[in-house]
């Protein structure tokens, strides 16, 4: 059984509000919320949000990743940075604290990514990483590399 990890949408604004600040720039947690609740509606992802009983938003760990690179670059453009055509997260670059929130982030997500997988590997014996490397080495789509792992995994069932 998965275990959910929620975590608080306006926690992660607020930390992310006080290391811009401490690295001089301002965006309120505020208006940092407004661009991740964006990006998680157009993902769509922010049904599979929670309220939380003090009126927050949160999420599973694993929720975030979708929207992750795009909220970090609607954040730089927010601050007046162009950031179109520049590597993820280059307009923080100089910024030590605002690195730090961000790079935390995702090693919680990746780590929360990996607990998924393996609970997914006890479950029905293959990764999504065993799907991703099978469908790189035979060129297969995605989905039929998929299919087949899981055929030969698990087994194929009888349709009626």
């Amino acid at each position: 059984m998965t275990t959910l990890t929620y975590l608080d949408l306006y926690d992660l604004c607020l930390l992310t509000n006080r290391a811009l600040a401490a690295d001089g720039a301002e965006v309120s947690a505020e208006r940092l919320l407004e661009l991740l609740m964006a990006r998680a509606e157009q993902k769509g992802v922010a049904t599979k949000f929670v309220r939380l009983p003090s009126g927050a938003s949160a999420c599973d760990f694993c929720l975030v990743y979708p929207v992750y690179a795009d909220w970090v670059t609607d954040i730089g453009v927010e601050l007046g940075h162009e950031c179109r055509d520049t590597p993820l997260a280059e307009w923080c670059a100089n910024m030590p604290a605002v690195t730090q929130v961000f790079v935390s982030l995702r090693r919680l997500v990746m780590a929360r990514l990996e607990t998924l997988e393996q609970e997914k590997a006890q479950a029905v014996g293959y990764m999504l990483s065993d799907v991703i490397e099978r469908s790189g080495m035979t060129g297969e789509e995605f989905e039929q590399s998929k299919a087949r792992l899981h055929a030969e995994r698990v087994g194929l069932k009888s349709s009626k």
